[in-house]
């Protein structure tokens, strides 16, 4: 049976949307990288299994696309407590691994190093093809890959939950460079005077003061919010994980765009001065 087919079956027989009562996971019929759009049409709901068989069937149809192929390896390893994925069975997993081998972890040169380029999810078989498609240096690359700005290596990335993918991808890296420039300008006396635009000053400012009607706070960053939402869409974390530290669940949720510190949140009343 063609990819097609088993989605033409599911319509036919359940139709496009499900209720609530049974989980269910929304794929996107013609995949993104495929232009897909987010339009009904091109959107159903499956189950857990169907969502794998699926992304493994547009795998094998296209085998000279990476995308589809990094899609098909992602549902076959990468776990997100958000959602139940489907468990594999030894065969399906030895399959799925076959193919991130071949296609992702250098399988074919044991010294190479698959890249990812956050922007747009392009695959990169070694760090050198990498830096010879955005004109970076090998040394400007390394520093990069340190600290997962614009890029990162495959296996790391594909180990992340989806929280944590969506968050190193949203970070703001020209608030954080004004941001180091000023703090290294107030270490060598210049009182951190540093010319900006009134965009960039006020993106600044968000990120060190709070708001009327504040009532959380993370202690690494130093900043306080007026709703878990807007901590949550500033730094690009689960709003689900940062209301289970303030309720004592679990102890950090995100992690410091700079450092890389995990982050605690806390009620106002309950910060430690």
């Amino acid at each position: 049976m063609k990819y097609q087919e088993f989605i033409n079956n599911i319509l036919q027989t359940r139709g496009r949307f499900m209720n609530d009562d049974e989980y269910h996971e929304r794929h996107h019929i013609v995949p993104r990288c495929k232009n897909g759009s987010d339009d009904d049409e091109n959107l159903i709901d499956l189950f857990a299994r169907e969502h794998f068989i699926a992304h493994k069937m547009l795998a094998q149809e296209n085998p000279d696309d990476d995308k589809l192929a990094h899609a098909y390896t992602l549902m076959a390893f990468v776990k997100d407590k958000n959602q139940k994925r489907y468990e594999l069975t030894p065969e399906e997993y030895e399959e799925a691994r076959k193919v991130y081998a071949e296609k992702f972890s250098g399988y074919k040169n044991p010294s190479a190093r698959r890249v990812i380029r956050l922007c747009d999810d392009k695959i990169y078989n070694t760090i050198k093809d990498c830096c010879i498609d955005n004109n970076i240096s090998n040394t400007t690359m390394w520093e990069m890959l340190k600290i997962h700005r614009d890029f990162m290596y495959y296996d790391e990335y594909i180990n992340m939950s989806e929280c944590e993918r969506k968050e190193v991808k949203s970070i703001d890296w020209n608030v954080i460079q004004h941001i180091n420039r000023s703090e290294a300008a107030k270490k060598s006396g210049n009182g951190g005077s540093i010319e900006c635009s009134s965009e960039t000053r006020a993106k600044i400012s968000a990120a060190h003061k709070g708001k009327n009607g504040i009532n959380i706070y993370c202690p690494q960053l130093d900043e306080s919010f007026v709703t878990i939402k807007s901590a949550s869409e500033k730094y690009n974390i689960c709003r689900e994980s940062i209301r289970a530290c303030i309720c004592g669940k679990q102890k950090h949720a995100g992690k410091h765009p700079v450092t890389r510190e995990p982050l605690s949140w806390v009620k106002l009343e309950n910060k430690i001065c």
